[in-house]
């Protein structure tokens, strides 16, 4: 290597100092470092971190590595956008994919992910993903996980997933899906969960599908165009705790064998086309929630076995074809908090016992034939008799009569240590109900598809919602607020749900948050009884100001680049001024050296004789006369 050669590459690795990007040697396998950079260039948004170093050498967020193979991507709310290339199928080592609540990830999920055979979990929840669920997911056989939730997706479910013989979540709601259920997913013998509720899923369930093998918990296909009847085998599984089969067009007789299931807390079969009588669900100890609504059911008496009931909270029959006297009995059941039975032809008088449930919140027995209200209690809450007979007498109370219940107060974390003082002076930024600081709270909805209570003012159950998730999210005491938002048409409870970040900082990590994010889309997290499973979104996306230059002002970023450029330059112009310099050096030392030149053209020996400087000819008469003719003693 030549003198000036050496002096750029001392150069280029001086400036190198002050480039803005990392250059270390790899520890990542060689495969993984290029397909990740290979989706690194096809998304946008990636990370910051991504920018500098070794994937597993130099912890890029939301990368884990064992040894030197990328083994999970947590990219869970990172706005991350584009689409997902197909190379992400490549990263042969991949156990977890969490890539939820990423609405600007678009396109179709790609069928290279069938090639991840370690794959263990596969999460895109709250994404933009379209078109069909690839078959090819079928061959992922240690899949534990595969949600879908909330996207776009289309056609219908592929045959091959039932080949998941490992998967316990499996959850496709709130997407476009059609066509029936494939018979296949009878094979589907340790899944605990099929969430297949708000799509245009049509036709018979097939029987086989339900069989005493089977190991779930929640079957929620409310929402559906299901039609056909309810079957029978359903009765055989009986780990079930939460059906949902509301919402659809199923008809016949509920089958009789639902009153084996001894483990549930919730039943909704409203909104269908049910006829026969009503089933008889006495044996059902631990049912919490009963929905039985507009359903054309055979016209009978309100059932005697809802007050032996003991667990039950919500009593839902509207529009049931209920007639007779209701029994007074079924306001004491220890738990309950709403009976809602209008739209019926319920008669006689109404009467409410002193051994009235004291949760009891709400009674709407609107648009029936009551004829007279006998009260022998200290009730005082919300009681509902528009449209029957009794409102016509002038003795009752007009209030009794109003077509709405009366607003209550919902449930939110008390921020009275706060005072009403706090104000922030941006939109991000919230009151900390712990520290009463202005902090940047990471923000979104916790939907629960299926609860088995229908009250929002229990203070006493959403206190513990609240408590649970700081603690089982490792988050710091009293660092959540939460508040009631609604009970949607669905059916489902929208909780909103601000996350703090630890005492004395302003904001999120970012590798925390990613911990926390996928605690809530693995569900890790696991609420108390009686919210039921759940979804977490976002419409927010979090800006996380903690990340280097994010944290200076504008004016500071223009310093700091300014400064790093002229540092560049200045090093540049000294590195040419010392190449000149040297130059200099090497012609003077030539111009004073006894040697014209050492090879030819060339600063290299090429092996030539030296050639002495201003050397000349002697005629041999000067040799010999200046030597004394060559003698000897001249030495």
């Amino acid at each position: 290597m030549s003198r000036f050669s050496a002096s750029v590459l001392l150069l280029f690795i001086m400036a190198w100092q002050f480039w803005p990007f990392e250059m270390t040697a790899g520890v990542t396998d060689t495969g993984d470092a290029n397909m990740i950079l290979l989706v690194q260039r096809q998304l946008q948004n990636t990370p910051s971190t991504w920018k500098r170093g070794d994937p597993c050498d130099s912890q890029w967020v939301g990368i884990s590595c064992i040894g030197s193979r990328i083994t999970a991507l947590y990219l869970s709310s990172t706005n991350v956008t584009g689409q997902l290339p197909i190379e992400i199928g490549l990263l042969s080592a991949l156990q977890i994919l969490d890539l939820s609540y990423n609405p600007g990830l678009t396109g179709p999920i790609p069928s290279s992910l069938g090639n991840l055979q370690l794959l263990q979990t596969l999460i895109l929840t709250g994404c933009s993903f379209n078109g069909r669920i690839p078959p090819e997911l079928g061959k992922l056989q240690r899949l534990l996980t595969l949600d879908v939730n909330s996207n776009g997706l289309s056609g219908s479910i592929p045959a091959p997933l039932g080949n998941l013989t490992k998967l316990y979540w499996f959850d496709f709601g709130n997407n476009s899906i059609g066509g029936q259920l494939p018979v296949e997913l009878k094979g589907l013998v340790n899944c605990g969960h099929f969430h297949f509720n708000k799509n245009q899923l049509k036709g018979s369930i097939p029987p086989e599908i339900f069989h005493e093998n089977m190991n779930l918990v929640h079957v929620l296909l409310d929402h559906n165009l299901f039609s056909g009847e309810i079957p029978s085998t359903l009765g055989n599984v009986s780990s079930l705790e939460i059906v949902r089969l509301d919402r659809n067009s199923f008809e016949g007789q509920t089958p009789f064998s639902i009153q084996q299931l001894g483990e549930l807390s919730s039943l909704n079969l409203s909104n269908n086309q049910l006829t026969g009588s009503l089933p008889d669900l006495s044996g059902m100890s631990k049912l919490e929630y009963l929905d039985l609504s507009h359903n054309p059911f055979e016209l009978s008496k309100v059932p005697t076995w809802l007050s032996t009931l003991e667990s039950l909270n919500t009593i839902m029959m509207e529009n049931s074809s209920l007639n007779g006297q209701l029994p007074s009995e079924v306001f004491s059941v220890p738990q309950l908090e709403r009976v809602i039975l209008s739209h019926n032809s319920i008669e006689g008088s109404l009467q409410i016992d002193a051994t009235f449930s004291q949760q009891l919140q709400l009674i709407d027995v609107q648009y029936n034939n009551i004829t007279s209200f006998l009260s022998g209690s200290s009730y005082r809450n919300t009681l509902l008799l528009k449209g029957n007979p009794v409102c016509d007498s002038p003795t009752l109370a007009g209030n009794l009569c109003q077509a709405e219940a009366a607003e209550q107060t919902p449930y939110q974390t008390d921020m009275t240590q706060c005072g009403n003082q706090v104000t922030c002076p941006q939109d991000f930024l919230k009151v900390d109900p712990l520290s009463c600081e202005c902090t940047a709270a990471y923000e979104g909805v916790m939907v629960f598809k299926a609860p088995s209570f229908s009250s929002s003012t229990n203070t006493t159950r959403f206190h513990e919602l609240e408590n649970s998730l700081w603690t089982k999210l490792n988050l710091t005491k009293g660092s959540v607020h939460i508040s009631y938002k609604s009970f949607d048409s669905n059916g489902y409870l929208n909780i909103e749900v601000r996350l703090f970040p630890p005492p004395g900082k302003k904001y999120f990590e970012r590798l925390q948050l990613v911990k926390v994010l996928y605690a809530l889309s693995n569900h890790d997290y696991v609420p108390p009884l009686g919210f039921g499973p759940y979804y977490f979104i976002s419409p927010e996306l979090y800006n996380f100001l903690d990340e280097g230059s994010k944290n200076l002002s504008s004016g500071a970023i223009i310093g700091i680049a300014i400064g790093a450029l002229v540092s560049i330059f200045a090093i540049i112009a000294l590195g040419i001024y010392a190449l000149l310099q040297r130059k200099k050096a090497e012609k003077a030392v030539e111009l004073s050296n006894p040697f014209a030149s050492w090879g030819r053209g060339s600063r290299r020996d090429s092996g030539d004789a030296p050639k002495l400087k201003g050397a000349r000819f002697f005629p041999f008469q000067e040799l010999k006369m200046a030597t004394n003719n060559f003698s000897f003693l001249q030495e």
